[in-house]
């Protein structure tokens, strides 16, 4: 990250309750924008508005009860990606909420944290530091939110030959190529 973006010392940030937030352009996520590509989509393009090459993001301390320390890290944004069904670009819609305890040595960290219950989820946890770059933060959450095989919400186009989410469901018969032999 470059000079000038928000850098915290964790363990203070959480102790007085803080909170921070901010619009920060993708180009800026270095990790990122080799994973993305262009971004950018023709103006009758399908969400073009939706883009405006910012990740919003923020991020708040919080000390839990027995002295358990946390992260509240929010993000969302509109990348654009690629579709692997009909390679063409759409956006993506990213909100993502993570909560990350955080913790003051490696044994901790590595300390292994089995729970009974399947259904509670354990917060990921990372080390206190005293100078942590809160973008770095906010860019491991954003890759880790984008998926791992982009494709429309929808049928795509190639395949179904219809442009909106609306007519989706309406597939062609798989036998419409022998009726079109049949009427020869």
């Amino acid at each position: 990250m470059k000079p000038g973006h928000p850098v915290i010392d964790v363990l203070d940030f959480i102790s007085r309750g803080a909170e921070q937030s901010g619009e920060t352009p993708l180009s800026v996520f270095s990790r990122t924008s080799d994973l993305l590509p262009a971004q950018v989509l023709p103006s009758d393009e399908a969400g073009a508005a939706e883009v405006d090459g910012l990740v919003h993001w923020s991020v708040r301390g919080e000390r839990a009860q027995y002295g358990k320390r946390y992260l509240h890290l929010e993000v969302s944004a509109r990348p654009i990606l690629i579709c692997q069904r009909c390679m063409r670009p759409f956006v993506y819609a990213v909100e993502s909420a993570a909560q990350l305890e955080v913790v003051t040595n490696q044994a901790a960290l590595d300390e292994d944290n089995e729970v009974d219950d399947p259904d509670m989820e354990i917060p990921d946890r990372i080390l206190a530091q005293a100078s942590q770059p809160v973008l770095e933060l906010v860019e491991d959450e954003f890759i880790l939110s984008l998926p791992y095989i982009p494709r429309h919400d929808y049928a795509c186009v190639q395949y179904d030959n219809q442009d909106t989410p609306e007519g989706a469901g309406k597939k062609p018969s798989p036998f419409a190529a022998l009726a079109a032999l049949k009427k020869q």
